[in-house]
């Protein structure tokens, strides 16, 4: 954050790791410049094309409304802006044994999508995609 002079607004799903980002924004010393909160996905209100860009990483698998948190977010950074998405994607629509075990051991329900998936609903919020990596290997 201070070597970049750069603000950020970040939010967490699980409001433990929330408060525990936060603590840590203290101890060093950027909680003005870096604050950490709980994201509620229904009510969350980002200001529209404030922002330089948007990362939303490895969050989107425990949404079911991914349209919806991928469209607030492309909405809430400036027009001409990147915005970078990782997240866990499905092979093919049946889980093997391995996978349906972790799904089942997740806090949170899991709502995994496939690649053609996440294109389709980036494309329906206008987002051109120039990059797609498949990064499991």
């Amino acid at each position: 954050v201070d070597k970049f002079k750069a603000y950020v607004d970040a939010y967490e799903m699980d409001e433990h790791l929330a408060r525990e980002g936060m603590m840590m924004s203290k101890i060093h010393s950027v909680s003005d410049k870096a604050p950490i909160q709980q994201l509620d996905i229904k009510t969350i209100d980002l200001k529209e094309a404030y922002y330089e860009g948007g990362l939303i990483r490895d969050a989107l698998y425990t949404v079911e409304d991914k349209a919806e948190l991928v469209r607030k977010v492309v909405r809430a950074i400036k027009p001409q802006c990147q915005i970078v998405v990782t997240d866990l994607i499905r092979a093919s629509d049946s889980p093997g044994p391995e996978l349906k075990n972790w799904m089942e051991s997740e806090p949170e329900e899991v709502h995994l999508w496939s690649v053609d998936e996440a294109q389709k609903c980036l494309v329906s919020v206008n987002v051109l995609t120039r990059i797609t990596a498949d990064e499991s290997g």
